[in-house]
């Protein structure tokens, strides 16, 4: 049950993050380098009502309905997988927007790691719908052990949200700045008929 209901949660939080916000969107795949025809106006403007649509029916359905979700949400997720790492390949240093203004975005082997998590996660998803469950049903048949776990477990995902919520961005390193000005530079040509700047 945590298959569906770990990738339903983090696509809420995913989507309702970049809502209303289609210009850091769009900044974020063309960093990307998503192809240019899947950076339309409307996929940029729908991708986050997408991802929260995908979320709730994760936590809502059951049986085949959840297998054909969670198999879109795994199409999802891989292709997010793909993305990232063309970008580690090429190291190049991309915020990729991931979870809109929350947190620190830059890609990193981190950001692999957790799509790869959420990649097999989706895919066990569909594997749970397939039996015939899904959230809710599981819901239905809990125990008071069971709830003591799944409570834990909420607050260790709670936990790591506001990690990466409160998490600063990189500071700035001293060789960044090797090209701002400054002051005055000693002029060359002086120097070179007096000896002295």
């Amino acid at each position: 049950m945590l298959a569906p209901l770990t990738c339903g949660v983090v696509l809420l939080i995913s989507g309702g993050t970049k809502a209303g916000r289609p210009a850091a969107t769009r900044d974020a795949f063309i960093a990307m380098g998503v192809p240019k025809f899947l950076r339309s106006e409307a996929l940029v403007t729908a991708l986050p009502y997408v991802e929260v649509a995908l979320g709730v029916l994760l936590l809502a359905t059951w049986s085949w309905p959840l297998t054909v979700v969670a198999a879109a949400t795994t199409a999802l997720f891989a292709a997010y997988w793909v993305l990232v790492l063309r970008v580690l390949r090429l190291g190049e240093e991309v915020d990729c927007g991931c979870f809109g203004a929350l947190g620190d975005d830059r890609v990193s082997g981190t950001t692999l790691a957790r799509n790869s998590l959420l990649v097999v996660l989706a895919a066990l998803a569909a594997v749970f719908g397939a039996a015939g469950s899904g959230v809710l049903p599981a819901l239905q048949d809990f125990g008071s052990t069971d709830w003591w776990w799944l409570v834990l477990t909420a607050a260790v995902a709670a936990t790591a949200v506001l990690v990466v919520g409160l998490r600063s961005p990189r500071a700035v390193h001293d060789d960044d700045q090797l090209d701002y000005p400054r002051g005055p530079q000693p002029d060359a040509r002086l120097e070179d008929a007096t000896g002295t700047p």
